[in-house]
């Protein structure tokens, strides 16, 4: 159980550090409780809708505090006015405000709840569809409701993802939405405490373990959903799917710093956008395979020529590849990114004569005989532009790993595995479940 009212105990002047926004920082904490209190509330409407009213509420109050105190700055305008910049045409941030002045003066959201259905066979093959179904309905009764009344394919995966949505908002679901929100706010909170000179304010930690005054937390807890509102299912085996994440510890510049020492400085992202930078990151991947003798498999997302995220992935077998790819792409619409990079191993087999591989009756790559591993780097852009550098690589008798010659790739159409980062840029639509679904 999350704590119900928010508040905080009074310690003496003499333990509080002088942060001008330290009132901002502990509403932004009770915007964090808030937040759980409501996810907590997920399968009751009347608890859902009064939590969330209260959270907008105070994710709007957030920036009306730090403006009150524009005076303790010599240059609010300058730092303040860029992030206002940087939100001012954000879907979420303005739906924020306007339901933040909606729920005080007018009346509640119109918020509903719906499900949404999503199969997949395999990358070509996916189908979606958004259903209603009453709030009080978990994801187990949603996904019994379908196999009774549906033939589905004993193979692949389902996932049905319960979802409350406001009507002004329709692309989002509003957990995401309102920890969508909380993140942008967190960075005007961190740039406040820099200009403030104040490393952050001593404010205690909450009775919910994850809420506390630290504004560099990953926040992994409002990126989980329990099984009520996301459950993947194996169809074959009927078993659940659960999802997994990775972050990093540590101090970013520490860790760079032993990453050059390792690998003998020989690490270099580029510069440009998903295509441009594909060059310096295969030379980076060769340079980490030669002393690991394995490579991690990670993503990068881009907005232009910047890299806003950099996530490493897991997966055991194509379906849980499959879901980690339309995580990815969420991931993507999310950020607002445009440009996107995979990196990693894979198989490689060379096509016999009068065989054709991209046939689904072909056997992949990965279960012939004679495959052939590689390590790879695949950029795309939201403009459809398409590129893999990829170089096969051996061992001799002393484990030392050989490469091959670098082969470029410009794909004239989408590879399979990006299928699920396309769709989420409109290039390509999931199909629709049959009508009778």
């Amino acid at each position: 159980m999350h704590e119900g009212p928010i508040g905080e105990p009074n310690l003496g002047d003499d333990q509080r550090l002088p942060c001008p926004i330290r009132d901002a920082h502990r509403r932004f904490m009770d915007c964090h409780a808030h937040w759980h209190m409501t996810a907590d509330s997920y399968m009751s409407p009347d608890g859902f809708r009064l939590n969330l009213n209260a959270l907008i509420q105070n994710l709007r109050n957030i920036t009306w505090l730090l403006q009150k105190r524009k005076g303790d700055f010599t240059n609010f305008r300058l730092w303040y006015g860029a992030w206002q910049d940087s939100v001012k045409d954000d879907s979420v941030m303005k739906w924020i405000v306007k339901s933040r002045n909606r729920i005080v003066k007018e009346a509640d959201l119109e918020i509903h709840s719906e499900a949404k259905v999503r199969i997949s066979l395999d990358w070509t093959h996916e189908f979606e569809k958004t259903l209603q179904f009453p709030p009080r309905f978990p994801t187990r009764q949603i996904l019994a409701g379908i196999l009774v009344a549906n033939t589905i394919p004993p193979t692949g995966t389902i996932t049905i993802n319960r979802r409350w949505i406001d009507r002004a908002l329709p692309e989002w679901e509003l957990l995401e939405a309102t920890s969508y929100a909380y993140d942008r706010i967190g960075q005007i909170i961190y740039t406040a405490h820099q200009e403030a000179g104040v490393e952050a304010c001593n404010l205690p930690s909450r009775q919910t373990a994850c809420v506390t005054s630290d504004i560099h937390s990953s926040l992994t807890c409002m990126d989980s959903a329990d099984d009520n509102r996301l459950l993947h299912v194996d169809l074959q085996t009927g078993q659940r799917i659960r999802e997994s994440r990775v972050d990093f510890d540590g101090d970013s510049a520490e860790l760079t710093r032993m990453a050059f020492e390792k690998y003998g400085g020989e690490l270099d992202v580029g510069a440009g956008d998903a295509i441009n930078r594909l060059p310096n990151l295969l030379k980076t991947a060769q340079s980490v395979l030669k002393v690991d003798k394995s490579h991690l498999t990670f993503a990068y997302l881009l907005i232009n020529d910047r890299i806003v995220a950099h996530l490493p992935i897991a997966f055991s077998d194509q379906d849980a590849k499959r879901l980690a790819f339309q995580r990815l792409a969420n991931e993507i619409r999310i950020a607002g990114a445009n440009g996107f990079i995979f990196a990693g191993e894979q198989w490689v087999a060379f096509a016999k004569p009068g065989e054709d591989l991209r046939n689904r009756a072909i056997v992949p790559a990965r279960d012939r005989p004679d495959r052939k591993e590689a390590i790879a780097v695949t950029g795309m852009t939201k403009d459809g532009r398409t590129k893999q550098l990829q170089s096969i690589f051996e061992w001799d008798a002393e484990g030392n790993i050989i490469f091959w010659p670098v082969v470029e790739k410009d794909y004239d159409h989408v590879p399979n595995f990006l299928l699920p980062i396309a769709r989420a840029w409109g290039i390509g639509p999931f199909r629709d479940l049959p009508s009778d679904s």
